[in-house]
């Protein structure tokens, strides 16, 4: 994914137990250890479900995770900071336990949609438009499109 905006793919891995986002620098070898300008950024913890992308359609690739324990979704601003010292961070409440994230451009808008699959009922729930919880915000949308236990298929 292009994590700056730069034009340029980079190999990025996230390690749960320290919610530690690795991205690895543009310059150099072909492994973390030897490349140049490598970038450790902390945005989650221990449990959360990595889910990066495109939430506001600027073509910039946020880091960002969704959180099973309370259905929220961080999404973390631009800087080239840890989450505690970054600007423009966004905590979204969209699922609960138990839940999927498939955050996806469903509507071909260029942005990705906050939504999670429920396997206990089978269904969507695509959050509406902008970064308020589910319950403020408006145009929500919830399809039954499953069974239930069933996994949504890889929607990328």
């Amino acid at each position: 994914m292009d994590y700056f905006n730069e034009g340029r793919l980079r190999l990025a891995v996230w390690r749960p137990s320290n919610g530690v986002w690795y991205i690895k620098g543009r310059e150099g070898g072909k492994n973390l250890g030897i490349s140049k300008m490598n970038i450790a950024l902390q945005c989650g913890v221990n449990g959360d479900v990595p889910v990066p992308g495109d939430y506001f359609g600027d073509g910039i690739v946020r880091l960002a995770v969704w959180r099973p324990s309370n259905g929220v979704w961080y999404i973390k601003g631009t800087d080239i900071a840890d989450w505690g010292y970054s600007t423009g961070n966004v905590a979204v409440q969209c699922g609960v336990s138990g839940d999927i994230p498939v955050p996806y451009d469903f509507f071909g808008e260029g942005k990705l949609r906050i939504a999670v699959y429920r396997p206990s009922n089978g269904h969507w729930y695509i959050k509406g438009h902008g970064m308020k919880n589910w319950g403020s915000s408006t145009g929500n949308m919830v399809y039954y499109k499953g069974l239930k236990n069933q996994i949504p298929a890889n929607l990328f």
